[in-house]
């Protein structure tokens, strides 16, 4: 699952370094260039929903191996491929490959790790957010001076996804476990649609509010703090910052979590609070970016395992866990999308920041709510006819 875990930020993070020489070499405007960076949060919307019912028809292995495949093909193909939009088709698949396997892997901690979701989820957060870190680094070193120098410096993330299709994948087919059904579902326990439970759309709304928060701070943080006199290289280090706090809390929140009980309510609301306070503070006192880069990590760091785990704690199957986790990724990235748009639109609109950053933290007030309402102990799945209590609401169509 590591392994695995390596391929699904890296790809599409390490555009952002080399996006100057991208567009030189390409001749894409602005626009088009703001449009290479969202074309795979918009996949993911897209793409996430189906990927329960493909797994569901030939395995989630399967499945994963076959999205390991779209997502090498689409790199090689964005990076050797100059002509007939190669590099538009090939993000494309690029976000249809990490969609499927998002969606998916949820539900193969819950049938591999049933009684240890939250620090396999914390291991597996920390290992994509290293790597695609590492991996922007180096990749402008890699390219060089050359203006085409991006084509081999991006092509080379393939060879990590054919590592996770060679090692990773047969390993997730031979393990044998106890799955999730054994241990905490009973035989009658049934499958059903987060799309029509409240619960379900708690858990996709809080996915949709932590992502555009953070995702507008992530893609503003360096102009806003430019904006306020800050130097190129000083906002640059707080990203950085950001990052390296974020990889942090994603290894301590299993922790906190395992310590809170089967609630994870005020761990989601302690997580909103801070984004809370980071977006403040640039309204407030944008001076001190360091200190509210250290409060935006954490924020992120910790809300991402969060979000992560809840498909896995809020079901008892491992299908059902992944109908979750489609379900909340379509809705969750495509509001990530949309954050850092509306925010760039009223800044244009307003020639400043003031708005757009109250525009965010209004999505951090809706965060809290639907954090602690999702984080509540209970399920998507009807037990038996006899214990309506133990689920998320009764099902009007059980007798």
């Amino acid at each position: 699952m590591l392994l695995i875990a390596m391929n699904m930020r890296a790809p599409f993070n390490a555009v952002g370094p080399l996006l100057p020489q991208v567009t030189t070499d390409q001749g894409l405007s602005g626009g088009a260039a703001g449009a290479l960076g969202a074309i795979p949060l918009l996949a993911f919307a897209l793409f996430s929903p189906l990927a329960a019912s493909i797994g569901r028809r030939l395995g989630s292995e399967r499945t994963i191996l076959m999205a390991l495949g779209i997502l090498a093909a689409g790199i090689l193909l964005r990076s050797l491929v100059p002509a007939f939009g190669g590099i538009w088709i090939g993000t494309v698949l690029i976000g249809m490959g990490i969609a499927l396997v998002n969606v998916l892997l949820p539900g193969i901690v819950k049938k591999n790790f049933p009684t240890r979701v939250s620090s396999v989820t914390g291991l597996y957060a920390a290992v994509q957010s290293v790597f695609a870190a590492a991996f922007a680094g180096v990749v402008v070193p890699i390219a060089g001076t050359d203006p085409s120098g991006w084509r081999f410096a991006l092509g080379i993330g393939a060879g990590f996804v054919i590592i996770g299709m060679v090692i990773g994948v047969p390993l997730l087919r031979s393990r044998r476990t106890i799955t999730a059904e054994t241990i905490s579902a009973p035989q009658n326990a049934s499958i059903v649609s987060p799309w029509n439970r409240t619960l379900g759309w708690q858990v996709a709304l809080y996915f949709g509010t932590q992502s555009m928060a953070f995702y507008a701070l992530v893609t503003w943080l360096p102009t806003i703090e430019q904006a306020n006199g800050l130097t190129p290289a000083d906002a640059g280090a707080h990203l950085t910052l950001l990052m390296l706090v974020g990889v942090v809390t994603n290894l301590l929140t299993p922790i906190a979590m395992n310590r809170a009980g089967a609630s994870q309510s005020w761990l989601a609301v302690l997580s909103a609070t801070m984004m809370f306070i980071a977006w403040a503070g640039y309204f407030f006192l944008p001076s001190w970016g360091i200190a509210w880069a250290i409060f935006g990590g954490l924020a992120g760091g910790s809300g991402l395992v969060l979000l992560l785990s809840l498909f896995s704690l809020r079901t008892r199957s491992p299908a059902t866990a992944t109908a979750l986790s489609g379900m909340s990724q379509s809705i969750g990235y495509l509001l990530a999308a949309l954050g850092p748009l509306l925010a760039g639109l009223i800044h244009d609109l307003t020639d400043g920041w003031a708005i757009p950053i109250l525009f965010i933290i209004t999505t951090t007030l809706m965060q809290a709510v639907f954090g602690y309402l999702a984080g509540r102990p209970r399920y998507l799945e009807n037990i038996t006819p006899d214990h309506p209590a133990r689920t998320e609401e009764p099902n009007p169509r059980t007798p």
